[in-house]
């Protein structure tokens, strides 16, 4: 079974992510902050696919993504998720990008993108 680490600072949009995500046949490992995140790459990766809010209290998901790629030379596909745009000098083609807020089937369809298959079921 393919898993997907979900990184939000909002504690319901984790549980709802996750929920989602179950449903739909992926396991899953939540983190609210980059340093949970962390752990999580160091304790449980490596994931299938990353899915990051923009927004953390300890930093934000770029940060995580150049940790991720530079430190842990991991090319997991990454899905970030914001209400913003603005990204800085980060360049699209680095990530991808969903904006919140999204329908739960715009969000199925890019998982299954970045994944390159559907799930299969249990």
């Amino acid at each position: 079974m393919d898993r997907i680490l979900i990184i939000d600072d909002n504690r319901e949009m984790r549980e709802l992510l996750s929920q989602l995500f179950g449903e739909w046949c992926y396991a899953n490992v939540t983190a609210g902050t980059v340093e949970e995140a962390r752990q999580a790459v160091l304790t449980e990766g490596p994931f299938k696919v990353v899915v990051c809010d923009f927004q953390l209290p300890d930093g934000d998901g770029l940060q995580f993504l150049s940790w991720l790629r530079w430190e842990r030379r991991d090319n997991a596909p990454f899905l970030l998720i914001s209400g913003s745009t603005n990204f800085g000098p980060y360049r699209p083609s680095d990530f991808s990008f969903l904006a919140k807020p999204f329908r739960m089937e715009e969000l199925r369809s890019r998982l299954e993108e970045l994944i390159g298959n559907k799930p299969e079921s249990p």
